[in-house]
């Protein structure tokens, strides 16, 4: 229900998904011990004893409910689209496909809250939790499965009026660290910056009905002609990588022996 971008990148420290993806787009489990895929039913099995930041267990009624709510937000209802329903078997979580997709552990990285809630503080099983005994602001959370650093152990959490402020804030102090997913020019000697992997893609259409551009040679030869490496220079500042597939240069499936793709014209 976030409705500011920075409110939803935040949730990943407060809760926890059943997989996460890595930098070579492969699923990694969190919350999720095991999986099975048998044709359109996804089988995951839960880890045991993992507990909310309060301290209660979490339970597979409250992945239905979180999923219910996920699947209802603009966040994550593309991502689940292909999910026809999920059931719980033997306190595992069956996840019925629309189709066989092998890839899609990948989508599940919907957040786990407490019952399903979407209150203003909801409850999580992330690396932090809420506190709100003075500001609101971020604690380590004692019950966290994954590792916790032990230089930060609480955040501050500042109240952002207009994203154009952000690089003002990082200068005058008001602001320690900002995660912005555009380039965000910051002029100033006291602050380091670290680039991190996205998955946008530019795509440059071609318009089929012109007369040169309706032969496929002649649009092979024009792909050929482009230079990716100087529009990300130009225009993206280096940040990206080049390719000539509708598919990240960096997924580690592209490399992998079974991998085959037809593209048809």
């Amino acid at each position: 229900t976030a409705t500011q971008t920075a409110n939803f990148y935040i949730t990943s420290l407060i809760f926890e998904p059943l997989y996460t993806v890595d930098t070579s787009f492969n699923a990694v489990p969190v919350l999720a011990e095991s999986s099975e895929l048998v044709e359109n039913v996804l089988t995951v099995k839960l880890k045991n004893n993992v507990l909310f930041s309060d301290g209660s267990k979490l339970t597979a009624d409250d992945v239905v409910r979180s999923f219910s709510a996920a699947r209802n937000s603009r966040y994550y209802s593309t991502r689940l689209a292909n999910v026809l329903s999920l059931s719980v078997k033997n306190d595992d979580l069956v996840f019925t496909l629309k189709r066989k997709d092998k890839n899609a552990l990948n989508n599940l990285s919907f957040p786990i809250i407490k019952g399903g809630a979407t209150d203003k503080f909801a409850i999580g099983s992330g690396r932090y939790k809420i506190d709100t005994e003075i500001k609101p602001c971020l604690k380590a959370n004692e019950n966290a499965i994954r590792d916790i650093s032990k230089d930060i152990q609480s955040i501050a959490l500042v109240e952002i009026h207009q994203y154009s402020t952000l690089s003002h804030m990082i200068k005058i102090g008001s602001a320690n660290y900002i995660y912005t997913p555009t380039n965000l020019e910051i002029n100033t000697a006291s602050s380091k910056t670290s680039q991190v992997l996205t998955n946008t893609l530019v795509y440059i259409g071609v318009n089929s009905n012109n007369l040169y551009l309706q032969n496929q040679n002649f649009r092979k030869a024009l792909s050929l002609c482009i230079n990716r490496a100087g529009i990300l220079s130009d225009v993206y500042a280096g940040a990206g990588n080049a390719t000539a597939q509708p598919f990240n240069p960096k997924a580690n499936t592209l490399n992998s022996k079974d991998f085959s793709i037809k593209l048809t014209d």
